[in-house]
């Protein structure tokens, strides 16, 4: 029943249930509710908020006095479901009585809660059962309608039946024929209620002109597409309206089933005919396939459209066309139809538009992968097809991420979903997802009668390819060397298609314009392409051109990033992203270090601003591989001193501080024996990333070192740059960013004032270029205010910084600039604000994969419940924080942590465990000094209620703890927990 949870005690799902169904509660209304009898109910809520939050996983969150859950309840999702979903799916969530024999002591309330959200959700049910009961039998699918119509009699805790569902469900039990129609009867009879039979004979006639394919499979998903399609055909003034899209993305069915709705609606035509176009071979074979499907005869002696034409003549008829793109040049005989014929009305599914001055056309794409109510059509079609096949119940809830793993890479393509349902028959789904991770190969249809197009995806794109005309064929092929899409100046510059060949090719299916300018097409229909590419030796040129289009448009933009426009070059390089990754490995793999050495510097501060320090740390490390491979010349040197100087930063960002202190030694020995012009943006990277590695070691004069030679080496630069305007933005850009970092190193070791003496120069370089470092100056700005006791200048200097952070989108600096404030909040007591604030730090960092910030933001997090007295909350937050610090190494942060720990050590009696904690906090290097100042103070207040020997071998274990052993999680690992210690009454 509910996601996210192994708890099966029932009274903790019952309120995971509760507020996932009814939203977030205050505490005191939980408590009386749940717990009435207890002797203290909101200590029972509180263990059992504890209980559900273990392991660091956020279950229930809490803010205040408020409560709310992050899990995911299915109930809900059947709830929201019943007005945007169709039955089927309603019936899919829907997997029996809400938290059938639950068995807790429960109170009067929330027992009548439970007992009435029960009878609504089966009411829900039941109507659905009726609505797919109703369905089935327009369809005349006898067998399907006693199914549903006696399933809706079955539903348990349902309320009792009123008169409109009790006519409705005999009306279906007798249409059906089920022996069960009997006792609907009789209970209709006992409510006074009499019914009625359908003796229209209009209706009865559109039934019998109904020439639609019955087809064995239930319809998914596709519910504004059909109502949109629906209603075009009950407009007067539409009379040819196409369904265009790829193969394979089920345009075929979607008709069908618009079609079949379009005539049952009394408003629309009496007669439909379907007209399967495939095995056509050319134009003048259309007019007999119209024919066969109206099953008229034909003479010999007139032409067959002369004929079609006549027959339908005036009578209301709706024609569904079905695959007609290789039929395109029959436009003057369908023209004629639509002329001669004034009430009839042509649906046509087709991968190539016809461009009919009538047409009217309706893009089908995949269905969805994701909804509100969670997951999509994508999803649900594969789990139905997969219970047609018998293998649904092998599926386990952990694979229900691999199954929308697999829609995903399958881009919701109906067809190729069919493909992979059919095959967990024969193997595991978590084996056909890593199968299509490689290509498409997997997918091919083992069913003796599927038409040839249906065989394979391949087979189902060949029918597209082989559409093309040779020049268009090339075209594509060139154009599959772009990942994640690409824009029209790149298609031109690295495969030569022009704006009219692009157009060609959106026309029939194998291209989209997404409304950004971009162009895109299906994850398949490339992998497709890109092996008519392969066949083609002579177009592997054409990688080489995407590679130096690629890597030259990013290093062109080296001074663009550190200035104003920083925002949108971050923007560009995200939106490209896909093809720098492709470009970059073609550079390893040739050996291009020249481009990917100018190339770096770009990228590393696109890194910093969107948090993509992984993605980017991955490219120089694969570089940095390919130069071990090689004997280094001096531009090699260079390039590869570069290329490390910029990984230093990052990993030091990834909390790879060993790494980061490697990788920048590295690069100062290749790059110190260049001419200092040369290589200083290399070195200053460098020098950065040693700088602030040291610093998050514990070791600030190492730190202040490096960054004090990067300051000195700007300012020698600075007076050689003349004229040049975009050197001169880059050194003073480095020169600003080594001044904040000396302020941010002396905030680590206490030293405001120092800190603030540089952050004015910070400001004065930075500024007149708008560079994006100026979040950290505020930053820093914030942490040095709050320090000295400012709380309301550091409050104005944070929330400055968060506004130009944001308007720069310097993603980065917004999770740290949150950090400060939720810090600043808690020096104000507005504890709520500071604890939805953290979380959102918290969030951000775990998206970007950055281990200081994460480790603040959980340390932060659990400091602001201490404040609020919620002890037990406090405690699992300070322990996740202390785990992630010792996890990446990274200690500065979370010091406060053990501080916060230490304080719950004591107010639970563990005086011996506190007094290790702050021993470790007073001596530890990564200790700020008015930290260790406050550590002191506690250590001398617990000297006074503790035996002299027992304090001593206490603190001396803390003073003498490595960081790892300080920051274990569940206690010192060298000693059993200690027993509690009585305080001195004193």
């Amino acid at each position: 029943m509910l996601e996210g949870s192994t708890l099966r005690r029932p009274k903790p799902l019952l309120l995971l249930a509760y507020l996932s169904l009814e939203g977030p509660k205050s505490r005191r209304q939980l408590a009386e509710l749940f717990w009435m009898d207890s002797k203290d109910p909101r200590d029972s809520l509180s263990t059992t908020i504890r209980r559900l939050n273990v392991g660091g996983q956020v279950t229930l969150l809490t803010s205040g006095d408020r409560v709310e859950t992050s899990v995911l309840c299915d109930a809900v999702r059947f709830q929201q479901s019943a007005n945007t979903e169709a039955p089927a799916v309603l019936l899919e969530l829907y997997t029996g009585t809400f938290l059938d024999g639950i068995d807790a002591a429960l109170g009067e309330e929330i027992e009548e809660w439970l007992y009435a959200t029960r009878e609504r959700l089966a009411q829900l049910a039941r109507r659905a059962h009726l609505e797919m009961a109703a369905t089935f039998l327009e369809a005349e699918n006898i067998q399907a309608v006693a199914l549903h119509a006696e399933s809706a009699l079955d539903v348990e805790q349902a309320p009792p039946w009123n008169f409109r569902e009790l006519a409705e469900v005999t009306r279906l039990l007798q249409a059906s024929d089920s022996p069960r129609s009997r006792e609907a009867i009789r209970e209709t009879r006992e409510m006074g209620i009499s019914l009625s039979h359908d003796n229209d004979p209009a209706r009865r006639k559109r039934v019998e002109a109904v020439d639609l394919p019955r087809v064995g499979t239930s319809f998914v998903g596709r519910h504004v597409e059909l109502a949109a399609i629906v209603a075009a055909l009950a407009t007067p003034h539409i009379r040819l309206l196409t369904l265009h899209g790829a193969g394979g993305v089920g345009k075929s069915r979607l008709a069908i089933e618009a079609a079949r709705r379009a005539v049952h609606d009394a408003h629309t035509q009496d007669g439909a005919y379907f007209v399967a176009l495939e095995t056509v071979p050319d134009p003048t074979g259309v007019a007999a396939a119209i024919a066969g499907g109206m099953r008229l005869i034909l003479a010999a002696d007139r032409p067959p459209e002369q004929q079609v034409i006549q027959a339908i003549g005036a009578n209301p008829t709706l024609l569904v066309l079905d695959n007609a793109e290789h039929l395109v040049d029959s436009r003057p005989f369908l023209s004629a139809i639509l002329r001669q014929c004034p009430n009839a009305r042509l649906l046509v599914t087709s991968r190539i538009s016809l461009n009919l001055a009538e047409e009217h056309v309706v893009s089908v794409e995949g269905l969805e992968l994701n909804s509100p109510s969670g997951e999509g059509a994508a999803v649900h079609l594969l789990y139905e097809r997969m219970r047609q096949h018998g293998s649904l119940e092998r599926l386990t809830s952990d694979e229900k991420w691999t199954a929308s793993q697999v829609c995903r890479l399958l881009d919701g393509t109906p067809l190729a979903i069919e493909l992979a349902a059919a095959l967990t028959r024969v193997m595991p789904l978590s084996e056909i997802a890593r199968e299509l991770e490689t290509g498409l190969e997997v997918l091919v249809n083992q069913d003796p009668t599927a038409g040839p197009r249906h065989r394979s995806l391949h087979a189902a794109l060949d029918v597209s390819w082989n559409l093309l005309a040779a020049p268009e064929k090339r075209a594509l092929a060139r154009l599959s060397v772009f990942e994640g899409g690409f824009s029209r100046n790149a298609a031109s510059a690295v495969a030569g298609v022009e704006a009219n060949v692009l157009a060609v090719l959106i026309d029939a299916s194998l291209l989209r314009l997404l409304p950004s300018g971009r162009y895109a097409w299906h994850p398949f229909i490339r992998h497709h392409v890109s092996l008519k590419l392969a066949e083609r030796p002579q177009e592997e040129a054409v990688r080489k051109r995407h590679a130096r289009y690629y890597l030259e448009l990013v290093g062109s933009h080296d001074h663009d990033i550190l200035g104003a426009t920083a925002m949108g070059t971050a923007l560009w390089i995200e939106e490209e992203f896909a093809n720098l990754r492709s470009a970059w490995a073609w550079a390893v793999e040739q050996g291009d270090f020249d481009r990917m050495c100018r190339s770096a510097w770009p990228l590393v501060h696109f890194a910093e601003m969107r948090g993509r320090f992984g993605d980017v740390a991955t490219f120089f490390e694969q570089a940095a591989a390919a130069h071990s491979t090689r004997a280094l010349d001096e531009p090699g040197r260079r390039a590869l001193g570069n290329i490390l100087g910029c990984n230093t930063f990052l990993s030091f960002r990834l909390g790879r501080y060993e790494a980061a202190l490697e990788s920048g030694e590295a690069s100062l020995d290749l790059l110190g024996t260049l001419q200092p012009r040369d290589g200083n943006w290399g070195v200053w990277a460098a020098r950065q990333g040693l700088a602030v590695a040291n610093a998050y070691l514990g070791r600030l004069d190492e730190g202040l070192r490096y960054v004090t030679e990067n300051i000195v080496m700007t300012e020698a630069d600075h007076k050689l740059v003349g004229r040049d305007e975009r050197l001169r933005r880059i050194v003073e850009v480095m020169a600003g960013t080594s001044h904040e970092t000396v302020a941010a190193i002396a905030i680590q070791g206490g030293s405001y004032s120092q800190a603030l003496k540089h952050l004015g120069p910070a400001v004065r370089l930075l500024e007149p270029h708008g560079a994006y470092g100026l979040g950290y100056v505020y930053w820093s700005l914030g942490q040095a205010h709050l320090g000295i006791g400012s709380v309301a200048e550091a409050k104005a200097y944070l929330e400055e910084g968060l506004r130009f952070a944001h308007q720069t989108g310097f993603q980065t600096q917004v999770g740290y600039l949150l950090n400060e404030l939720a810090r600043v909040h808690l020096a104000l007591g507005d504890v709520p604000r500071a604890e939805s604030t953290c979380l959102e730090a918290l969030g951000l960092a775990l998206a970007s994969g950055d281990a200081a910030l994460e480790t603040g933001a959980r340390a932060a997090y659990g400091r602001a419940a201490l404040i609020d007295g919620r002890f037990a909350d406090a405690r699992d937050r300070l322990v996740s924080a202390a785990a992630a610090a010792r996890a990446y190494s990274c200690y500065p942060f979370a010091i406060e942590a053990l501080e916060g720990l230490a304080d719950l050590d004591v107010k639970d009696g563990r005086i011996e465990e506190a007094i290790r904690l702050l021993a470790f906090v007073k001596h530890s290097s990564f200790t700020l000094e008015a930290k260790a100042s406050a550590a002191a103070t506690s250590l001398r207040a617990l000297k006074e209620g503790v035996p002299e020997a027992a304090f001593s071998a206490a603190y001396r274990q803390g003073e003498a703890a490595t960081p790892e052993q300080a920051f274990s999680v569940g206690g010192w690992p060298w000693t059993t927990r200690p027993a509690r210690t009585p305080v001195n009454p004193r």
